[in-house]
C-alpha cells in the first residue's frame, strides 16, 4: 500500500463542466417522491425543481431528496436525469479538527474495522460487478490478502497521513480515515482494447464511489474522510506480477482519493464516467493507465540535477517525478550502490535519505507514521577487481573488501540516516560497490525504504550514470527483468535469502512518490546517498 504525498486548502476545485438536465417547470405543492421505491441505485431524478437520488434503504431502493424545491407554478412535469452533466460547482469545505493515527485506531480497533468493511463490501459487490453497461468488463472488490504483490492488499479502513494534498492531513500533519477498495476489473470477452479497459475502470469507479458516498460515509458512527479506490486490470501481457495469482499493479493500477466532505451523490451521479477521476483530489490522484502505454517515467517538465560521487542524487530532485525508493523487506536484507571514483576520496560517513516506511500497527500495515525504525546495519565497501564498467550481474568475489563496519541506527520517516566509517577511510581511484545489510529488525509486513531516483527505461533521467542500485542474492522474486522497463539481465546464479550472498543484480525502483504518476516503477535507480568528507 502500498502506500508514496503537499499543499493545504479548504477549497476543492473540480474541473468539470455542467449541463442542466432537470425540468425548468414547477408548481407549488408538487407531489414528493421521497421514500417511494426506485429501481436502479444512483439514478438521479428531478420532480420540478426538487432533486432525488436512488439510494439503498434496508433491503430495498428508495428515492431520497438531495436538493431543490420551488414555489413557482408550472406544468408539474417529472424528469429522470440520465444524461451525465459535464460541470460540477466548486465546493467549499470547512476544516475539521486534526486527528492522529492513534486516535483513529483506538476508536476503531482492527477487528471492528475488518468486520464493518466486510459487511460494506458484501453490499457493494453487485454494484461494481454490473457497473459497465457494455458488458465487456466486470469488476470485483478484492477480499483476498496476497502479500506477495505490491498493491494495496486487502481494503478495509485505513488511517492515513498522505498524500498531503488531501486537506484533512492539514499539510501532512494530521491523519484521516480512508475507506479503501481494491477493485479488480476483468475483461469478459476477447475485446481487451484500451477503450474497453478505460470504460470498465471508469464505470466501476463511478458506481463504487456513488454507492459508498450514499450509504457508507461512517463506520460505527465515525466519519470516513476519504474513499480511496485502487482499480487494477487483470490483463497486461508481458507485465504481469505472479504472486498467489496473476495481477497487473504498477502498470495498470491507480490511486484515486475522493473526499467525502467535498462530494455529494448527486455530483457523482451527474458526472460522466469518463470524467470521474476529475472528482478526486488534485495533486493526489494517480489514474490507472492501459496496459499498452509506453513504459518508463513518462514526460516531465522538470530538469534533472546531475549527481556526483559525493552526492549521487541531489535533494533538488526530490520533487521530480522520477524520485522513488528501494526497500528492505522479508525478501531482501542487503542493498548496495555502485560508484566510480576518479581521484582519492576521503569519506567519514555515508548518509542516505529515507521516505515513509511501513510498519505493522494494530495488526495491519501503516505507512509513513510512527517512530523511527531501529535496526543494525553492516556497511561494506568493496573495490572492483576487474577493468571497465561493473557488469549488471556480479559476484561478491569480483571485489576486494576494504571496509566492514556495523552499527545500530534508527531509520526515521522522510529524513535521513547516517552510517559511520572507520577514521581515515579513503577511496582510491577505481570502481566500487557499497552495500548495507540490515539485521535486528522484524520485516514481516514491514518495509524500510531508502529514497532513490529512477533512471528511466532508456536512461533519460539517470542522475548518476557511473553507478546504480543493486540487490543481493537473486533477481527480484516473481517479477524478473523481462517484466521491467530496462534491458534484460543474465541470471548468473540464485541464492536463498541471506546477509552474505555471492550474487548481486541491479535493483529496480518501486514507489508512491507524489511527484510522479506511477510512470516509472520497475526501472533501475540510484540511491539518494551522500559520501560525507571528514
Amino acid at each position: 500500500m502500498k502506500r508514496g504525498r503537499r499543499f493545504s486548502t479548504a477549497v476543492l476545485g473540480v474541473a468539470l463542466c455542467v449541463s442542466a438536465g432537470a425540468s425548468t417547470s414547477a408548481f407549488d405543492g408538487a407531489p414528493s417522491i421521497a421514500g417511494s421505491k426506485c429501481s436502479k441505485l444512483g439514478v438521479l431524478r428531478t420532480v420540478n425543481t426538487v432533486s432525488y437520488v436512488c439510494v439503498g434503504s434496508g433491503k430495498s431502493l428508495r428515492w431520497k431528496k438531495t436538493s431543490g424545491g420551488s414555489t413557482s407554478k408550472g406544468s408539474g412535469a417529472v424528469t429522470a436525469t440520465t444524461a451525465p452533466q459535464t460541470t460540477v460547482p466548486v465546493t467549499t469545505v470547512p476544516s475539521k479538527p486534526c486527528r492522529t493515527t492513534s486516535q483513529i485506531t483506538t476508536r476503531l480497533p482492527n477487528e471492528l474495522q475488518k468486520r464493518e468493511w466486510d459487511a460494506v463490501v458484501a453490499k457493494l459487490q453487485p454494484v461494481v460487478a454490473s457497473a459497465d453497461s457494455t458488458g465487456r468488463t466486470t469488476a470485483v472488490i478484492d477480499t483476498f490478502e496476497d502479500t506477495s504483490v505490491g498493491n494495496l492488499t486487502y481494503g478495509r479502513y485505513y488511517p492515513m497521513s498522505y498524500p498531503a494534498a488531501v486537506d484533512e492531513t492539514q499539510g501532512g500533519r494530521c491523519t484521516y480515515l480512508a475507506l479503501v477498495f481494491d477493485v479488480f476489473v476483468r475483461f469478459t470477452g476477447s475485446d481487451r482494447s484500451d477503450d474497453t479497459a478505460k470504460t470498465g475502470i471508469q464505470s466501476a469507479v463511478k458506481a463504487l464511489l456513488l454507492a459508498a458516498l450514499t450509504n457508507h460515509t461512517k463506520v460505527d458512527g465515525y466519519d470516513v474522510d476519504v474513499i480511496l479506490i485502487e482499480p487494477v486490470l487483470d490483463h497486461c501481457p508481458g507485465r504481469e506480477m505472479m504472486g498467489s495469482r496473476t495481477i497487473c499493479p504498477w502498470n495498470d493500477v491507480g490511486f484515486l482519493y475522493f473526499r467525502t466532505a467535498a462530494l455529494t451523490p448527486s455530483q457523482v451521479s451527474s458526472t460522466a464516467a469518463s470524467n470521474i477521476f476529475n472528482l478526486s483530489v488534485s495533486g493526489a490522484t494517480f489514474p490507472p493507465r492501459p496496459f499498452n502505454q509506453i513504459v518508463g517515467i513518462g514526460a516531465s517538465t522538470q530538469a534533472v540535477v546531475a549527481g556526483s560521487v559525493r552526492d549521487l542524487v541531489p535533494s533538488a530532485n526530490k520533487t521530480h517525478q522520477a524520485s522513488t525508493y528501494v526497500e528492505y523487506s522479508d525478501r531482501l536484507y542487503e542493498i548496495g550502490q555502485t560508484l566510480s571514483v576518479d581521484a582519492a576520496l576521503p569519506v567519514q560517513s555515508i548518509s542516505i535519505r529515507t521516505v515513509g516506511h511501513v510498519g505493522v500497527v494494530d495488526g495491519r500495515p501503516s505507512s509513513g507514521t510512527g517512530p523511527a525504525i531501529p535496526a543494525n546495519v553492516r556497511t561494506r565497501v568493496y573495490r572492483y577487481n576487474g577493468s571497465g564498467d561493473i557488469p549488471r550481474a556480479i559476484r561478491r568475489s569480483d571485489f576486494t573488501k576494504q571496509v566492514d563496519v556495523s552499527q545500530a541506527v534508527a531509520f526515521p520517516h522522510n529524513a535521513s540516516v547516517t552510517f559511520n566509517l572507520p577514521s581515515g577511510t579513503t577511496l582510491s581511484a577505481g570502481k566500487y560497490l557499497i552495500t548495507f545489510t540490515i539485521s535486528g529488525w522484524n520485516p514481516v509486513g514491514s518495509y524500510i525504504r531508502l529514497e532513490s531516483f529512477a533512471e528511466g527505461n532508456a536512461g533519460q533521467t539517470d542522475v548518476y550514470a557511473p553507478g546504480k542500485a543493486y540487490r543481493a542474492c537473486n533477481l527480484r522474486d516473481k517479477i524478473g527483468y523481462r517484466f521491467t522497463d530496462n534491458p534484460a539481465v543474465t541470471n548468473i546464479g540464485t541464492e536463498s535469502l541471506g546477509t552474505d550472498c555471492e550474487y548481486f543484480y541491479p535493483e529496480v525502483s518501486k514507489g508512491e512518490n507524489p511527484a510522479r504518476g506511477m510512470q516509472h516503477t520497475w526501472v533501475w535507480s540510484d540511491i539518494a546517498m551522500t559520501l560525507n568528507a571528514p
